[in-house]
Parts: C-alpha cells; sequence; structure tokens
C-alpha cells in the first residue's frame, strides 16, 4: 500500500511511512494575502482573506509519499518532500471552501527536507548542501555538505550539522538572504532544534534544554533548568514546550496571554511546570502561541491561542490547557505555524483510483449513507440550526453543485457525476462539516 498525504504551519517534521494510507491535513489560515510575499504560498489568490478552516480538512495530493513535512513561522507556507526525493509546495486551488492543492518545486529528486522562515525558503538535497529554494532555480549556500536539519523563525533560520554544530543567517522582508551561516557558539554535542519568531531552542546530546534570542536575537544559548532527560521540544514566544522521556509534558515561558503554556491559567513561569499528569505525550508542534500534542495513543490535543481558527476545535476561542481534537486516533505526525497547523493522519483507505467499497470515519455529528452511492446521498446533522448549505467538489477542489439545505429534504441526487471519488461540504452557522463519497 502507498502512503497518501492531506494537509498545519511554523516547523518541520520528518514522517516514517508505514503499510497504510496517510492523508495530510490543514486548519486555521492555511491560505489567503497575509504575508503572501512574492506570492510564495499562494498563485494570483483572488478569493477574500482570511479564510479559516474550522476544523480538520483534506489537501489534495494524489499519487506520492511524503516523508518530511514543512510549515513557516507566522504566515503561511508549507512544503514536503515525497519519498522519490521530489520537493512539493502547497499551491492554492483558487476555491477558499478546500485546502490547497500541491505543485513540485524544480524537477531534482535529491531533495531530503526543507524549512521554511516567514520570507526565507531553504531545503538541504541528500548530499548534505543547503539550498536557496525562494526562486524557480534553486541557488547553493555555500558548499558545506553537513546540513541536516532547519528550522525557521520570522526572519531567521537555523541549522544543525551532523557534526553536531548549530548555526544561523537570517533574511528580510524582500527575501534577501544572508549567504553565509554563522555559528552559534562553538559546542558540537546539539541533537535537535527549534525556531519562532526571533526565538530558537535546542536539546543536546546529553538530554539538557537550551533556549536564546527573543528581542536580541544573536545571544547565545541559555540553560533551562538542570534536568538531563528531554526528549523532544517546540518553541513559543518567549517559552518552551517540552516532552521528557518518561512521556511527560511540561512548559515554561516569559509570555502567557492566551494560555499556551497549558497550565490552565494565564501565568507565566521562569522554569519548567508539568502540564497536567499524563505520561503519554508523543511529539509536539507550536506557533507563537498555538500549541499541539500528539499522545501515544494517537490522539490529537491543542491550546492557546485559536484566533485564526488554527486549534481546529470548531471555534475561535483559546484554550488555557490541552483539549482533544475531534475522536480520531490515527494522527501520525504534525506541524504548526502561528496561523495554522498541518498533520499526517491515516485514514484506512486508498485514493486515487478506489474501485470497491469505500469507508471513512464520519465527522461527529454528520451522517452520510449510503456510501458508496450511486443515485442518491442523503445526510443528517445533529443538533443543528439554521441555514445550511451544501457543496460537492472534486478532488480538484472544482465546485460541481452546490444548494440549500431544506429540513424537509436532506438529499442530494449525484447521478450526473461520473463514477470516482467526491467530497460533500456541509456549511452551518457552528462548523464546517465534510465527507467523501464513492459515486458508483
Amino acid at each position: 500500500m502507498k502512503y497518501l498525504l492531506f494537509g498545519l504551519l511554523g516547523l518541520c517534521t520528518t514522517v516514517a511511512t508505514k503499510a497504510q494510507n496517510n492523508f495530510l491535513w490543514t486548519w486555521g489560515s492555511p491560505i489567503g494575502s497575509f504575508y503572501n510575499i512574492n506570492n510564495f504560498y499562494g498563485t494570483n489568490f483572488q478569493n477574500p482573506w482570511p479564510f479559516h478552516f474550522r476544523q480538520p480538512v483534506p489537501i489534495i495530493s494524489p499519487g506520492g509519499e511524503f516523508v518530511h513535512l514543512c510549515a513557516a513561522g507566522a504566515s503561511a507556507a508549507s512544503a514536503g518532500v515525497r519519498s522519490d526525493g521530489s520537493l512539493w509546495r502547497w499551491q492554492n486551488n483558487g476555491n477558499p471552501s478546500l485546502a490547497p492543492d500541491i505543485q513540485r518545486y524544480g524537477n531534482d529528486n535529491n531533495w531530503k527536507l526543507a524549512g521554511f522562515s516567514n520570507s526565507g525558503r531553504y531545503a538541504i538535497k541528500t548530499d548534505g548542501t543547503l539550498w536557496n529554494i525562494l526562486d524557480t532555480v534553486p541557488q547553493q549556500i555555500g558548499t558545506d555538505n553537513q546540513w541536516v536539519d532547519l528550522k525557521g523563525g520570522m526572519d531567521h533560520m537555523i541549522g544543525l550539522k551532523s557534526n553536531g554544530t548549530i548555526w544561523r543567517w537570517t533574511n528580510n522582508t524582500a527575501g534577501v538572504i544572508n549567504r553565509n551561516p554563522t555559528q552559534i557558539g562553538t559546542d558540537n554535542n546539539w541533537a535537535k532544534i527549534d525556531a519562532i519568531n526571533q526565538n530558537s531552542g535546542g536539546i543536546k546530546t546529553d538530554g539538557s534544554i537550551w533556549l536564546w534570542g527573543n528581542a536580541q536575537r544573536d545571544t547565545l544559548p541559555v540553560r533551562v533548568g538542570t534536568a538531563n532527560d528531554w526528549r523532544d521540544l517546540s518553541v513559543i514566544a518567549s517559552g518552551l514546550i517540552a516532552i521528557k522521556n518518561n512521556g511527560t509534558l511540561w512548559s515554561m515561558g516569559s509570555l502567557n496571554y492566551a494560555g499556551q503554556l497549558g497550565q490552565g491559567n494565564s501565568n507565566t513561569s521562569a522554569g519548567f511546570v508539568q502540564i497536567g499528569t499524563d505520561s503519554n505525550w508523543s511529539q509536539i508542534a507550536s506557533g507563537e502561541a498555538n500549541v499541539y500534542a500528539i499522545k501515544t495513543d494517537q490522539s490529537l490535543w491543542a491550546w492557546g491561542a485559536n484566533n485564526f481558527r488554527q486549534l481546529g476545535d470548531s471555534s475561535t476561542t483559546d484554550r488555557l490547557a490541552p483539549v482533544r481534537i475531534g475522536n480520531a486516533n490515527n494522527w501520525l505526525k504534525i506541524e504548526a505555524s502561528t496561523l495554522h497547523a498541518i498533520a499526517l493522519r491515516n485514514t484506512g483507505f486508498l485514493l486515487p483510483n478506489i474501485s470497491s467499497v469505500f469507508a471513512e470515519e464520519m465527522p461527529e455529528g454528520m451522517l452520510l449513507y449510503p456510501n458508496p452511492a450511486s443515485n442518491v446521498l442523503f445526510f443528517q446533522l445533529a443538533n443543528e440550526v439554521g441555514q445550511q448549505t451544501y457543496s460537492i467538489f472534486d478532488l480538484h477542489g472544482k465546485r460541481l453543485l452546490q444548494g440549500e439545505i431544506t429540513a424537509a429534504d436532506k438529499s442530494v441526487k449525484i447521478d450526473f457525476l461520473a463514477k470516482g471519488v467526491y467530497l460533500l461540504f456541509v456549511e452551518t452557522p457552528n462548523r464546517t462539516y465534510w465527507q467523501r463519497f464513492l459515486k458508483h
């Protein structure tokens, strides 16, 4: 079986493929004109901005396994590298009701990973070389071939080399880059790095955790606490979210205006404080003040700022402590920015070319039947009042049908559709529901 990805913004991750079928999902504001410098992440997007996806929706990506995902700072840029070494960037499909399509960057098949800041686009090739991919033709930065990881903030990048050293360079809002990365300190035992806004953080091979940057971005790393059992970290504005080897979740920071520290209040903390008592946290990702985490049971959780619906809980309410997003237990990887998030989820079916019975976990509160269907689709919504509209799209984002739902008739004729897979979106005053269905 092959993986398919659908599509969050801010950081990057490597995704290990498995013998399942995975889709990349997005929510928040992954498209629009905000920070759209030189059209980095949307081609001639004309629809009104902002458009906020209230809960996860799929990015259509037929025919490819992704092994690395990337999302950028406080902008709306995302990218990924597929198993064949090709590099792809999210492409607006001209329809604000659907997440962007994905389009390939260039023709090379030797990309390893990408790292984005707000106005900079960079990538590492499999030979360890570093490249600027802002323009149509990539430009190599320096001659080193030891690069292994990249993370981007507001206007700076940090990189990790195979010799355990970390490096920093900047770019301005016009995309002008400093082509001479400079080493941060002299230590050569760094294992993990992360960045957001003007902040950077890292974990060393001895399990210690460090933070630097903020207003004075060129400051040297400062150790946070004395513990040597840190496994993963994600940088937020003036703080850190981190997981220990025992699976417990912790936070610290001098800002907590949206509850990003996850402590159930707006208190700040100069040292780490545990978030709850659970010890089954697996991975984390964050934007400036919005945080996401996946547990070992593959459930998805989020907290903090939600003004762009970036938490994916169908609201714009900030969350002071972790709240579960949906009921699914098949989330694999997640990345985030200040505006949106992208996540990989195992959905258990193949696209495209489905020729047999099609089954998919239905969003809470919506029932769609029969599925597969030949002539008519019926759907029911629980506890919804007010005007309700529906739209049917193909997998290229083209709207094929739309209409208003009445109390007397919650059905739609689909006999005119060709055989294949489609998406039904139902918009209510409270949220958007969606469901894939098979026409046979």
